[in-house]
C-alpha cells in the first residue's frame, strides 16, 4: 500500500512537471514569435538580393524599400494586416499597390496567395513606393511625401503637401500614425544608408593597392 501511494504521488509530480515544461516551451514559442523578430530580423539580409534587383530596375534606392519592409513586416512574409494587408511590403490585394500595379501592367494576380510571395510582393509594393517617390520628385523631401502617399494615399494627404520646395513635411503631416510610420521610416532608412556607406569604405579598404 505504501509503495502504491509513493508511486501515485510519483507519477502525479511527473505529470506536473510535464505540464510545466509543455507550457514554459509554448510560453517561450509565443515570446519569441512575438518579440524576437523585432531585434533578430530587423536587419535581415534574406531578401538582399530580391531587393537590390527589383530596387534598380524601379529607379529607387534599395535602402528606402529596406526600411519599408522593417516597418511593415519586420520581414515576416506572411504577415496579415488589419486591413486586409499582407506580405512583406502589406500590399491590400483589392485596392491600392496591387490594382494599380495591375492596370499598369494589364494583368491580374491569380489568387491572393500569390502576394505572399517574396518577389511578387517586393515587384509590386517597390513598383508603387518608386511612383510615389516619382510623384514628389520636385520636393526637397520628395521621400517624406512618397511615404505619406504609401502609407495614407494620394488624397489623404492633401492637407501636408508643402507649398515650396523645401517646405517642411513631417511635422505638418495631420495623422499621428502616418507622421510616427514617416519618422520610423526615414530613421531605418538613414541608418541602412549609412550602414551602406560604411560597408562600402571596408570593402574599398580591404582591396590591396596594386601600387
Amino acid at each position: 500500500m505504501y509503495n502504491s501511494v509513493i508511486y501515485r504521488r510519483n507519477r502525479g509530480r511527473k505529470f506536473l512537471l510535464l505540464l510545466f515544461i509543455i507550457c514554459f516551451a509554448v510560453t517561450l514559442a509565443y515570446v519569441y514569435y512575438q518579440y524576437a523578430p523585432e531585434f533578430l530580423f530587423s536587419n535581415n539580409r534574406n531578401y538582399d538580393s530580391i531587393i537590390k534587383n527589383t530596387a534598380k530596375r524601379h529607379g529607387i534606392d534599395s535602402n528606402l524599400v529596406r526600411a519599408v519592409i522593417w516597418q511593415e513586416s519586420r520581414f515576416k512574409p506572411n504577415v496579415t494586416g488589419t486591413k486586409g494587408e499582407v506580405g512583406l511590403m502589406q500590399i491590400r490585394p483589392e485596392k491600392g499597390a496591387v490594382t494599380d500595379w495591375e492596370q499598369h501592367f494589364n494583368t491580374k494576380i491569380s489568387c491572393r496567395g500569390v502576394l505572399f510571395r517574396p518577389e511578387v510582393n517586393i515587384e509590386i509594393g517597390t513598383w508603387y513606393l518608386s511612383k510615389a517617390v516619382k510623384n514628389w520628385a520636385g520636393y526637397k523631401y520628395q521621400y517624406e511625401l512618397a511615404l505619406s502617399e504609401y502609407n495614407a494615399g494620394r488624397r489623404g494627404m492633401k492637407s501636408w503637401v508643402p507649398d515650396t520646395f523645401d517646405g517642411e513635411v513631417v511635422d505638418n503631416i495631420k495623422f499621428a500614425s502616418t507622421k510616427a510610420y514617416v519618422r520610423s521610416i526615414m530613421n531605418q532608412f538613414r541608418e541602412y544608408s549609412r550602414t551602406s556607406i560604411n560597408t562600402s569604405k571596408n570593402r574599398e579598404e580591404a582591396i590591396p593597392d596594386e601600387n
